[in-house]
């Protein structure tokens, strides 16, 4: 359990920098704003990585790739998407 904790502020701080950095990845503007922008990235990186964490090893996932799936790959990329679908939204 305390390793799910140490992910969980793993996840807090990479939706956060993914959030505050969006912008400059997509060469645009928050539309809804900066705030609206970390909180969705962080919001998505938790749910996103929670998932990934508790779906692995149903898939045969141990170990270090299991950590680098559940922090890194699937999280990510789902908050870069939800980024970037707030941007077509708005536009």
């Amino acid at each position: 359990m305390g390793g799910l904790i140490v992910l969980l502020i793993v996840w807090l701080i990479i939706g956060g920098l993914v959030g505050a950095f969006a912008g400059k990845v997509t060469k645009s503007e928050p539309p809804f704003g900066l705030t609206v922008d970390i909180l969705a990235s962080v919001a998505t990186e938790v749910v996103i990585g929670v998932a990934a964490w508790f779906i692995c090893p149903l898939l045969g996932i141990y170990g270090i790739l299991r950590l680098l799936i559940s922090t890194i790959g699937d999280p990510l990329l789902a908050a870069l998407i939800v980024l970037w679908i707030l941007r077509r939204v708005k536009a």
